[in-house]
């Protein structure tokens, strides 16, 4: 089995690709739908989790909470990639460097960032959930320390969670006014 770390490192540098082909103004789009993303989940992800590990015990299916809770994340993940990259999104104004070795550098960028907010987020809750995937064979115990260290730089651990809200809220704001507000 690969190591965790070098699962998601994989994931995260693939957006990087994503970036290559969708350009910055698109990529910078889906930003927007990424960082709404990491607005709800601080608004009411928690909560709903554990509406749904209620409601899947009510139907009798055994499972643990963490796990329902993480299946809730990785399906809400998995909806906002395929909503922001099929579906139609915001593109920004902007005009690519003369020269395509800068142009391919800020694209690649821009998609690095979209890889670790959407990896980042996913690995986040695996981590704070104590990894319940294991139950499903999609993990096996114990991360690297170079692993835990990827970890603790993940969107929602580098956040200071008493501004959190606060943080995430703004980002989304600037990022609709740079849209926006021309």
């Amino acid at each position: 089995m690969i190591p965790y770390e070098h699962a998601m490192l994989t994931l995260w540098f693939s957006f990087g690709l994503v970036g290559l082909a969708r350009r910055f103004p698109r990529e910078l789009g889906a930003t927007v739908g990424f960082v709404a993303m990491l607005l709800f989940f601080q608004l009411a992800a928690e909560r709903a989790g554990k509406l749904l590990y209620k409601a899947t015990s009510a139907m009798g299916i055994d499972a643990s909470q963490d796990l329902v809770c993480w299946v809730f994340y990785t399906a809400v993940i998995l909806a906002v990639v395929g909503i922001v990259y099929v579906g139609e999104t915001l593109t920004f104004a902007g005009e690519w460097p003369p020269d395509r070795l800068s142009g391919a550098i800020i694209d690649a960028t821009i998609g690095w960032v979209n890889g670790w907010l959407v990896i980042g987020t996913w690995w986040y809750f695996g981590n704070k959930l104590n990894y319940p995937q294991q139950a499903l064979g999609m993990y096996t115990p114990p991360l690297s320390s170079f692993g835990q260290r990827l970890v603790a730089i993940t969107p929602l651990a580098i956040i200071p969670e008493d501004y959190a809200l606060w943080i995430i809220a703004g980002a989304l704001l600037l990022l609709l006014f740079l849209k926006f507000g021309r």
